[in-house]
């Protein structure tokens, strides 16, 4: 079994008494290309695990402190919104959205939240994010092939019937 870091290792989630943080950080740490962030009620970024940059694109400092709603593509911004939300007796959700990288280049991400670990009485929201930019290519080119011919790239019947 693999071993809970210390409470204090977390560098950007700050440990509380109940180890909740250290228990998010290992997390983070034992499943590779996801993220982990925390967000208050109003939906700033309190604090983001040390994988953000790796799946977001983007600087963790640069981040914390903004709305995660400003971070992702406007047109995804209502998802965000609707994600962070604590409706009565909502405990999970999840959304996929875009974020737009420095590079120009955007990253689509998933994002599950869940009910907050820190004994706080739910203000805020505990998430995990990951990358399925790779993931949504293969989905369309999956579709892609299903649609066309292989050999031609002329649409096949399946497309054909689609479209009537």
């Amino acid at each position: 079994m693999a071993q809970l870091p210390e409470p204090g290792l977390a560098k950007r989630i700050p440990a509380t008494g109940d180890q909740s943080a250290a228990v998010l950080e290992w997390l983070g740490a034992a499943v590779p290309g996801f993220t982990l962030f925390r967000a208050h009620a109003d939906g700033t970024l309190a604090s983001v695990s040390d994988t953000w940059q790796a799946v977001t694109g983007l600087e963790p400092e640069a981040c914390i402190g903004r709305l995660l709603a400003d971070l992702v593509d406007p047109r995804d911004r209502v998802r965000v919104e609707r994600l962070l939300e604590r409706g009565a007796g909502a405990s999970s959700g999840e959304a996929r959205f875009s974020i737009p990288g420095p590079d120009g280049e955007g990253r689509l991400v998933m994002a599950m939240r869940g009910p907050d670990l820190s004994g706080d009485h739910g203000r805020d929201v505990v998430g995990i994010m990951r990358d399925v930019t790779a993931e949504r290519a293969i989905e369309r080119q999956l579709a892609a092939a299903y649609s066309y011919d292989m050999l031609t790239s002329i649409p096949n019947r399946t497309l054909f019937m689609d479209r009537l």
